[in-house]
Parts: structure tokens; sequence; C-alpha cells
């Protein structure tokens, strides 16, 4: 019998800032490091909002490093977005081919949910290479697995949900819903412009709803300076989100935002035990069902305040979605999601 992958070299984004993405990988490397036999190096990619001249020069730097220690690593994974996976795979091909060893590129978010001849020319250019050059192409959506196979039947293409940590805490006892949560960035098609038009409208007493995340540029804090229930509370550190969310009854994302594959806001609920209000929306459909939450349209400010009427007013109702969301935990629980990528790397 082949012995398992022992040595692993992961290129991907860490904190900060802290997004879903960064979260993601933090958490999957961290996990990775505490398994006995791993031999785990990790290479970090550059911030997003840098300038591009930074980005290059930090696409260069990593090329020089895989080169550099790649020869003792099994497989090399490179993990990002998919603007990252059409500029950078180029050079991670050429890494790997150098050094002769297997490939794996894990794209975040909803990534290639449209037709490839959608895309620019040039970018229809590097999306073939892109899905034609990996060895091994993990993709978080079941929608995008789907499109990719029929574009390229001769490409190993396979899902890799997303999923998060389940926290070891003693979850709180819920038993009426009356303090809503949203956790995430804080722009306009997440939602947040609904959230705070659907909660000012309701009078229901004890009614909390809390913003945690950061500013992305169209949207300031000025918004919530009129505001009587909705509040803006920050952002919160990785290793807080458990606590935080154990604090709360529900969770609010009436997102329409175009890159939305499998929120880490939504896993993050699961995993401590809350019911969602979310959009009926691209992917999101594949993680979140009746037994664990309510879908609603996006943008549909009327939808998002009945839905969370009824959370309110249903207590039965709300503790059916209570117990939906626990079962969700398991299933998208970081030492299953760990345990998928090994079993990937170990069928290379």
């Amino acid at each position: 019998m082949k012995e398992p992958v022992k040595q692993i070299l992961m290129i991907g984004p860490l904190p900060p800032p802290v997004g879903g993405a960064r979260v993601l990988f933090h958490n999957t490397v961290e996990y990775m490091e505490t398994l006995d036999g791993i031999d785990l190096k990790v290479i970090p990619l550059w911030d997003r909002n840098s300038p591009m001249a930074l980005k290059l020069l930090a696409a260069i730097r990593i090329l020089f490093q895989v080169l550099f220690i790649g020869k003792r690593f099994e497989v090399i994974s490179f993990w990002s977005s998919k603007s990252g996976m059409l500029y950078f795979s180029p050079l991670m091909r050429i890494a790997s081919s150098i050094l002769n060893k297997p490939l794996v590129f894990r794209l975040f978010g909803i990534g290639f949910d449209k037709p490839i001849n959608e895309l620019t020319l040039f970018n229809r250019i590097l999306a073939r290479f892109f899905f034609l050059s990996g060895d091994l192409i993990l993709l978080e959506t079941q929608i995008a697995v789907d499109l990719m196979k029929a574009e390229f039947p001769t490409a190993n293409i396979a899902i890799h949900k997303n999923y998060r940590k389940v926290p070891g805490i003693e979850i709180m006892p819920r038993r009426q819903c009356r303090r809503f949560i949203y956790l995430g960035k804080i722009r306009k098609n997440k939602g947040i412009l609904e959230i705070i038009e659907a909660a000012e409208s309701l009078n229901t007493q004890n009614l909390i709803v809390d913003i945690y995340g950061p500013f992305e540029g169209d949207l300031s804090k000025d918004i919530f300076d009129n505001c009587r229930i909705v509040k803006y509370c920050g952002i919160i550190e990785p290793d807080n989100v458990a606590d935080i969310l154990n604090n709360y009854h529900a969770l609010l994302l009436p997102t329409f935002y175009e890159g939305e594959g499998h929120p880490g806001a939504i896993l993050e609920a699961y995993a401590s035990g809350l019911p969602v209000i979310t959009s009926n929306w691209q992917a999101i459909v594949e993680i979140v069902d009746c037994s664990s939450g309510i879908l609603i349209s996006p943008g549909n400010v009327e939808s998002l305040k009945d839905a969370m009427i009824k959370l309110i007013n249903e207590p039965d109702f709300y503790q059916k979605l209570i117990r939906g969301a626990l079962k969700k935990r398991q299933e998208f629980s970081l030492i299953s999601g760990v345990e998928r990528f090994l079993t990937y790397c170990n069928d290379l």
C-alpha cells in the first residue's frame, strides 16, 4: 500500500486583512500543522488590495521560493481567487514542471460559474491554460464543477466545499430569536442597506441587529448614524468569531455579491448552531435549505423583513432550524474538509 502524502507545500492568503478566503486558508494550514507526520510549509500570498506592481514583485518572490524549497515536497498546492488563479497559474505550472511535482489548485468562491466564452479573449486563453495545466483543480461549488467539466472534459476537476472550525465551546441555549448578527464585508452588494431598512421598520421588543466586518469602500460608518436598532460593532478577529456568534440567535446574509460561493459566515453560523436568513443566490442553495435557514429574494427588503418576523414569532420553527444548523456543521467542519483535501493529495 502506498504511503500517504507527508510533505506538502501550500501557497495561499493569510490574515490580515480578515476575510472568508483568508480565514479558510488560515484554519486549514493551522489544523494541518497539528497532524502527526505532515511536513507542511506555507508561503503567504500578497494582499489583493496592493498595487499591481507590488503584486508582480510578490509573485516573482513566491516563484523563486517555490523553486528554491519545493524539491523536498511531494505536492504543491496553490489556493487563490479566480483572478489569482488566472494570472499566477502559469508561473506555478512552470515551477511544478521544473520540480516534477504534482500541482493542486484550490479556487475560492464561485469562480468559474459562467461559460468561458463570456471572458475576454486574454482571460479565455489563461482559463484554458489553468484548467489544462493543473494535476487537480478543486472548485468550491457544484455549479462551477459541472460547468467546467463540460468545458474541459479531460481536466481533473473535483469539488472541495468550504468549511469552518467547529468551536470547542458550549453552545448557549436559544429559546427565542431576538438577536441577529451580520458577519462579513460591509458593502452594498452584501445586503447591508437592506438589513438596515428591514430591521429599522420592525417594532419587536428587545430586538438587536449587530453588524461586524471591514468596510470595502462603497459604504461608510455614517450609514448607521440614524439607526435605532442596527449597530456597527467593528471587526472580529478569526479566533473570536465563535465566542461572538454564541451571543446571537440567527445570522443575516441577504447578499447579492457576484463572487459569492459558499459564504464562510454561513458555515461559521452553522458551527455555532445558528440558523441563517440568506439569499436564494448562486451556490448558496448548495449549503442552505429549509432545514437550516430561510432563503429570500436577493435585494428584497420585504422578503428579509418577513423572514425575520417568522423567526421572532414562531419559536417552534426556530428550534427546528437550530437542529438543522447543528446537523450541517458536521458536513462543513474543518476536520472533514482537511481530510478530503489530504485524500485528494494522496490520490494524485
